[in-house]
């Protein structure tokens, strides 16, 4: 089921920035085409308005203003666009990696192994104590500064206890 849910979600990321990236090249190329029309019929279409007056040339500039402010305005819109689905995208690649990297199982295996080699190496730390002066091994694990529950040391029977997989719980 994860697998699906990391295909599902690679594919989201991809046909995401395909989409961007469209929608960035389609308004340069709607906008270049809008000026070679425009610039030909410009000079017919901001020389008369609506009662058929001819228009001062500072309106016309001022009309032509408005229209490069707007398109430098909508230039600017898509570009805060792509930058935030840009980086919708990075923080995706950023789960994606995370969850492939902390696999559940593989850390419940590297736990279970990490506890092995703790558990023989506290057994082999004792066996090299001093006779002379006796410790038991929850001295031992208090000394080291070690949580007796995380290596399933039980301080009651002073024994450590055999791990059972599904008893793995990883605590927040």
């Amino acid at each position: 089921m994860d697998d699906e849910d990391d295909m599902t979600l690679i594919l989201a990321a991809e046909n995401f920035e395909k989409m961007t990236e469209t929608s960035l090249q389609n308004n340069e190329q709607g906008s270049s085409s809008r000026n070679s029309e425009s610039g030909s019929n410009l000079g017919e279409e901001n020389q008369e308005n609506t009662i058929g007056c001819k228009l001062l040339p500072a309106e016309v500039k001022s009309n032509e203003t408005a229209q490069g402010i707007s398109k430098v305005t909508r230039r600017n819109l898509l570009q805060q666009t792509s930058n935030m689905n840009k980086d919708k995208l990075r923080k995706l690649k950023l789960v994606k990696c995370h969850q492939n990297k902390n696999n559940l199982k593989t850390l419940d295996h590297l736990i279970s192994k990490w506890r092995t080699a703790c558990q023989s190496a506290l057994l082999e730390l004792m066996s090299h104590a001093p006779k002379d002066r006796p410790i038991n091994m929850l001295q031992l694990i208090n000394h080291l500064g070690l949580d007796a529950k995380l290596i399933h040391f039980d301080p009651l029977t002073s024994e450590f206890l055999k791990h059972e997989p599904n008893n793995v719980s990883i605590s927040k």
